[in-house]
């Protein structure tokens, strides 16, 4: 099936046990699995405490073998990509910049 990347949204409502993304995610093979940086600090800022944020980071690391690391590229691509949709779909700066990587 080939790599692919998973934004925040996706990940929090497959946490949550709702079944769309559930499906979706469980069809997903764990080696074409991928996560950013960025979304990664986007899921540990729901974190309430100390107990939330150990179980996020346990399901995470059982969801992902790999946390893709912004670049210098990805900030560029990044930056292109907001800069041309921003306004006409009002594109969020976290998800420019996971498009980025």
């Amino acid at each position: 099936m080939g790599m692919r990347i998973f934004d925040a949204d996706i990940v929090i409502d497959y946490l949550h046990g709702l079944g769309a993304a559930a499906d979706f995610f469980d069809s997903i093979a764990m080696r074409d699995r991928y996560f950013t940086d960025i979304a990664y600090m986007e899921i540990l800022a729901g974190a309430h405490n100390r107990h939330d944020l150990q179980a996020i980071v346990h399901s995470l690391t059982r969801m992902f073998d790999r946390v893709l690391p912004g670049t210098e590229r990805s900030s560029r691509t990044a930056r292109e990509i907001y800069r041309t949709h921003v306004l006409s779909c009002g594109l969020d700066k976290y998800d420019a910049l996971i498009a980025g990587i």
